[in-house]
């Protein structure tokens, strides 16, 4: 038997789950490895220093919650940001405020999105108008005389 097998039988003798069927099985492992005779024995020491450290509730501990209770549901809904703390109040309304600071920056940078994409089409055009114009234009011919002339005709 493994060793996660061996923790798991314990774990389910502390629980209470552990048929008696498997009991001797396990004091039986018990007797023969120390690993698990170390876990048993830490489970055993939480389990006892549980029950001399387990205090009874108060008598009135139901009463006073039943009282707060009421005092509570005797407040109205309306008022809900009365019995928070102030730290509270103005965090919630920072956040609020950050919130519609946010919506409205979002909205400005889709309309200054729109028109940039507006005005990228827009050079598109120009662009391709000036290179119709500038491919329409008649070529040049230069040509240079022996005593450095330049001479410029246009072949229409």
């Amino acid at each position: 038997m493994s060793g996660e097998e061996i923790k798991i039988l314990i774990n389910k003798f502390f629980d209470g789950e552990l048929e008696k069927s498997n009991e001797p099985e396990l004091f039986n492992i018990l007797s023969k490895d120390v690993k698990a005779r170390e876990y048993f024995k830490e489970l055993n020491f939480i389990k006892e220093t549980l029950q001399q450290t387990k205090e009874d509730f108060p008598e009135e501990l139901d009463e006073r919650i039943l009282f707060s209770i009421g005092d509570i549901s005797g407040n109205s809904i309306s008022s809900f940001f009365l019995g928070k703390r102030l730290s509270a109040v103005i965090a919630y309304s920072f956040a609020v405020i950050l919130m519609i600071f946010s919506i409205f920056f979002f909205a400005q940078s889709n309309s200054y999105q729109k028109q940039l994409d507006l005005s990228l089409k827009e050079i598109d055009q120009k662009d391709q108008m000036i290179n119709l114009l500038y491919n329409s234009m008649p070529s040049a011919e230069v040509v240079s005389n022996e005593s450095n002339q330049v001479v410029i005709t246009a072949e229409m």
